[in-house]
């Protein structure tokens, strides 16, 4: 009894426990009486399935050490967002004005929450800006 891969659709003795072309482990032998031929995968699925996924490194929000004005929160946040610093700034004094003082009191709790940016997270960014 031939068995298709799941994954690439070629055919596998039955005594294959993973795929000779892909190594992708194949389902197991069905154990009832009845005989039928699994028919292989069709391309579409095949080239879909067949794909690896690259899974990035979520981003991180840190308060920023090196570009402060007074605790680095709104430069963390241009980083993260990347926008320009000064817009972030200018946006954030306008909103303390019209808030009452509201966003002031996020900001400051905001910099007691936020974790400064580790040193060697910093150089590998800048490294990698400079590069491109």
């Amino acid at each position: 009894m031939t068995r298709f891969c799941s994954s690439c659709g070629d055919p596998n003795d039955h005594s294959e426990n993973f795929c000779t072309s892909c190594g992708v482990e194949l389902d197991p032998l069905e154990t009832s009486s009845s005989t039928h031929q699994t028919t292989p995968v069709s391309p579409t699925y095949q080239s879909s399935q067949s794909q690896s996924v690259i899974h990035k490194q979520p981003k991180k929000l840190y308060r920023c050490d090196y570009d402060t004005v007074v605790g680095g929160v709104c430069a963390g946040i241009a980083e993260y967002a990347e926008l320009d610093v000064n817009l972030v700034r200018l946006i954030t004094v306008i909103a303390t004005l019209f808030s009452g003082g509201t966003v002031a009191i996020a900001y400051f709790i905001a910099w007691a929450i936020l974790p400064i940016e580790p040193f060697e997270l910093h150089n590998s960014r800048k490294s990698s800006q400079s590069s491109h």
